[in-house]
């Protein structure tokens, strides 16, 4: 059974989609969309028949949430009014919260999540008499641009596997001197030393980011400038990398969560 849940800035937790569904006083009646959609840019093919896709962009990931909400499908059992302000706290066009997805087969699959739009007034007041049940629906807009899959970890001679759906590329944490990387385009070389655990994004379109508890470290990065780029994990391959005293995640990037 899949399951949809969402985290929002609030920290509040809910359970849209799956065995738990309910419990919070929500249940997703038709969450729509929420599957990458580059935009493929086409040239004519010259001297010939057809076209070729000369490159892609991808944007935002949208879809939209259609939610029934109720104190009925709560053991505990609320007012309607509270739920339906509890729910519309949990939502911001201005901060993200996360959803997470996970497939028929155990995929967990994550991705940021904010309103795309205004939070609906409702048709009908939740205070009303009797009232106990209310259906919203609302955009949603991922800034990811897709889903994010889960995270795999290697260290010494390790063939990486890319299980997304685009180019991979891992990313290299160490932590003091004598840290060393190989890889498909690139030739072992040592990392720079450091006295906090650094990590470093080879993918080539970062520019080399390195960042340290998530914050951008120039003079490690000043280091790193001027080496060659590895090549790519294509997607669905693997490619053969050694790391000698560091590690590697490999995060896939995942344009549709069915089926997987």
């Amino acid at each position: 059974m899949i399951t949809l849940t969402y985290t929002g800035p609030d920290g509040s937790y809910w359970e849209y989609v799956g065995e738990g569904q309910g419990r919070e006083g929500v249940v997703a009646a038709k969450p729509d969309g929420f599957v990458a959609d580059p935009d493929v840019t086409f040239e004519p093919a010259p001297a010939q028949a057809g076209e070729t896709a000369s490159g892609w962009v991808l944007g935002s990931m949208k879809g939209t949430l259609d939610l029934n909400v109720s104190p009925l499908f709560m053991e505990s059992g609320d007012s309607l009014h509270r739920l339906y302000d509890r729910v519309g706290r949990s939502w911001s066009k201005l901060e993200d919260g996360e959803l997470t997805w996970r497939s028929d087969a155990g995929v967990l699959m994550r991705t940021r999540a904010r309103l795309d739009g205004l939070f609906p007034t409702p048709d009908k007041s939740p205070a009303g008499l009797g009232e106990r049940l209310l259906r919203v629906g609302f955009p949603v807009r991922c800034l990811d641009g897709l889903w994010l899959g889960p995270i795999s970890e290697y260290s010494g001679p390790s063939e990486v596997v890319n299980l997304g759906d685009l180019d991979g590329y891992p990313l290299v944490e160490w932590l003091g001197s004598g840290a060393k990387v190989s890889g498909p385009g690139i030739p072992q070389f040592t990392l720079p030393a450091t006295s906090q655990a650094a990590v470093w994004d080879t993918d080539p379109a970062t520019g080399g980011l390195v960042t340290i508890d998530g914050q951008p470290a120039t003079v490690l990065r000043r280091l790193l400038r001027g080496r060659v780029a590895p090549v790519p994990i294509p997607a669905g391959q693997s490619a053969a990398w050694t790391f000698t005293g560091c590690t590697a995640v490999m995060q896939p990037k995942i344009l549709n969560p069915w089926g997987r």
